[in-house]
């Protein structure tokens, strides 16, 4: 896994309700060792390191917030959280929360 790549790249999301992610894939998503907060009945994961490797902050989840549940975007903004980001809900959440 390139961690470069990961700072460069536009940060994404991606929503899981089926299945939760192996500790391996959740790594290569978020490009690196993996953080959880749960946010509402959702739970987030992403670069634990991502704010000292200068990853960017992660505008598509604040919109996907904003969107979605206004209420939570101010906490998700607070959280200042960068890179990519696995919002896991549902049984998803299984073994992450």
């Amino acid at each position: 896994m390139n961690i470069r790549k990961s700072i460069e790249a536009a940060p994404t999301v991606e929503v899981r309700s089926d299945k939760p992610p192996t500790l391996e894939e959740a790594q290569a998503f978020v490009g690196g060792p993996v953080e959880a907060l749960d946010v509402g009945y959702r739970t987030l994961l992403f670069n634990e390191n991502g704010r000292l490797l200068g990853m960017p902050f992660n505008r598509a989840l604040f919109d996907h917030f904003r969107t979605r549940a206004g209420h939570l975007a101010f906490q998700v903004f607070r959280a200042n959280l960068v890179g990519n980001v696995l919002i896991l809900t549902g049984d998803a959440k299984e073994g992450w929360s």
